[in-house]
């Protein structure tokens, strides 16, 4: 979202502004909008969304009434106003392309949306290897580059093997159990005695 907009929410109450902020985030989250007209549009369109709940809220507080015998009895300017509402919106939805359909887009424009997209989600997730796909939820992964990574030699490894010496020591000189070194490692009993064996075989 382009960060020189702000969301104003005018017309509003304050809990329903609160709402149509999330809403607006969201939208802007996923669709990516950077166009001054577009984020507009949007603000527009979150703002019926709300006057939609506002609304149907309005007729269930109805319904629910003991004053009224019949629950289908709703007024019939809520529902044109309810209609007319819904229909500005989805004019919305199709002015931001939130019904564009894939298929009949220009493979370079739909690469270009997704690379933007992309990068703004990568901008906010630079810690993970496994990534779950925000547009398709497809699984995949991060190939990392090594000259950006300082090499590190894990304690808890003796070439491949799974094991801390410093540990050992410990449970050797009896400050603790075997029980605690295998649940440090997280490995049965019968690891940390094969460890040691292998490891005084190492010595001979």
């Amino acid at each position: 979202m382009s960060s020189h907009y702000k969301f104003q929410g005018v017309g509003l109450a304050s809990a329903e502004k609160k709402r149509a902020k999330r809403k607006f985030d969201k939208y802007c989250k996923i669709y990516n909008y950077e166009k001054i007209n577009d984020l507009e549009l949007l603000e527009s369109l979150v703002f019926d969304e709300i006057l939609i709940e506002r609304i149907k809220r309005k007729i269930e507080d109805l319904t629910k009434s003991k004053k009224v015998q019949d629950a289908e009895v709703v007024p019939k300017n809520w529902l044109e106003r309810l209609n007319e509402i819904e229909d500005q919106t989805l004019k919305i939805r199709e002015r931001l392309g939130l019904f564009e359909d894939k298929k009949t887009e220009s493979p370079l424009k739909y690469i270009q949306t997704l690379e933007k997209k992309f990068k703004k989600w990568m901008s906010k997730n630079q810690g993970s290897r496994e990534i779950v796909c925000p547009f398709c939820s497809e699984l995949f992964y991060l190939r990392i580059r090594t000259n950006k990574y300082k090499a590190y030699k894990s304690p808890f490894f003796e070439d491949k093997i799974l094991c801390n010496k410093p540990l050992l020591n410990l449970f050797k000189m009896g400050k603790i159990t075997k029980s605690n070194v295998a649940e440090i490692l997280g490995v049965p009993e019968d690891y940390i005695t094969w460890l040691l064996d292998k490891i005084e075989t190492k010595k001979d």
